[in-house]
């Protein structure tokens, strides 16, 4: 899986998502994306540029505008952060302050907010290979009115939009690694 691939609805980590925002699974006013992609770098080095949310607009496809560390600096439980997202109609730029809530260094990082009107799940995921590669997974549920009425869209859009997020990653990686 050198390229970016999408998982479906039943995938584990996928179905996790669901759970955290206490439902079983997908319902009609929920959308989840679920990507990944393996890729020849250690958790480490992938983890470091996951916590640097100030600059996933550098490498995330489009999908964030600069995002900034309001409470901590790294994936700690409790600490908080601002991202933008631009996920298109009809929900348009999102800004919401995420609070993380599940981590295991270099492994897992989940936030996940039940109120508002678009509520949303998200996970990364890093997973060390048998050949020595780190498997990614960007995972994100969304539910609510406005993602029901752009279901097809919305799935659409951002799948293309995540699948380019983990190309991105891996470019900034490589780049990383070029200038160390």
């Amino acid at each position: 899986m050198s390229q970016a691939a999408v998982l479906q609805p039943t995938d584990p980590l996928v179905k996790s998502a669901f759970v955290r925002l206490g439902l079983r699974g997908p319902t009609a006013s929920c959308v989840a994306i679920g990507t990944a992609i393996d890729l020849p770098f250690t958790p480490e080095q992938i983890w470091h540029v996951l916590e640097d949310v100030e600059n996933w607009h550098k490498w995330a496809g489009g999908l964030h505008d600069p995002g900034r560390w309001l409470e901590g600096r790294h994936f700690e439980v409790g600490s908080r952060f601002e991202q933008i997202r631009r996920l298109g109609p009809p929900i348009g730029r999102q800004v919401t302050v995420e609070t993380v809530r599940e981590v295991v260094p270099n492994q897992m990082a989940a936030w996940w907010d039940g109120n508002g009107g678009v509520r949303n799940a998200h996970l990364w995921s890093l997973e060390v290979r048998p050949d020595g590669h780190t498997r990614v997974f960007n995972i994100e549920v969304l539910c609510g009115p406005l993602v029901l009425l752009a279901k097809p869209m919305l799935r659409t859009r951002l799948r293309k939009r995540f699948m380019a997020s983990l190309e991105g990653l891996k470019r900034a990686l490589e780049l990383q690694t070029a200038k160390s």
